[in-house]
């Protein structure tokens, strides 16, 4: 009779360890799906990476650059001026409603800057070293 026990024992132990085991995969799974009972959907943002967005300028004396998508991000600048002559860089939207100054500067070195509106954008470059050429590596933040 003990061993008739021992034996019903053991099989109800292995049945609830099987239902704990089988409701944590369940819960563990369920937490990145929709949850359509509650109306919860989780969000579908695009991932971007920061190190995939890239954007090289390089000229010379005044300029404008080539026109660019910039989303609203904080964005990192990378600038190799002349040594000689201060240079005004500008951001400037293409439609011509935004227009900001990011660099004052001589010179090699990084600033950052805000853009608070997605849109198409240009940079301005003003300098009075019309020889002198210059370069931007623009980076996401």
């Amino acid at each position: 009779m003990s061993m008739f026990f021992l034996a019903i024992g053991i099989l109800l132990f292995i049945a609830v360890t099987y239902i704990i085991l089988h409701e944590l995969i369940l819960l563990r799974s369920s937490r990145s799906q929709s949850r359509s009972f509650t109306g919860y959907k989780p969000s579908k943002r695009a991932v971007t990476r920061e190190a995939d967005f890239q954007v090289t300028h390089k000229g010379k004396g005044t300029s404008i650059t080539e026109a660019m998508y910039l989303d609203t991000a904080i964005y990192r600048i990378t600038y190799q001026f002349p040594n000689n002559a201060k240079v005004k860089l500008y951001l400037v939207s293409t439609d011509g409603t935004i227009e900001k100054i990011v660099v004052e500067k001589a010179g090699y070195g990084t600033a950052t800057f805000n853009v608070q509106i997605a849109k198409h954008y240009v940079f301005r470059v003003e300098t009075s070293a019309e020889d002198g050429e210059w370069a931007i590596i623009l980076k996401r933040f």
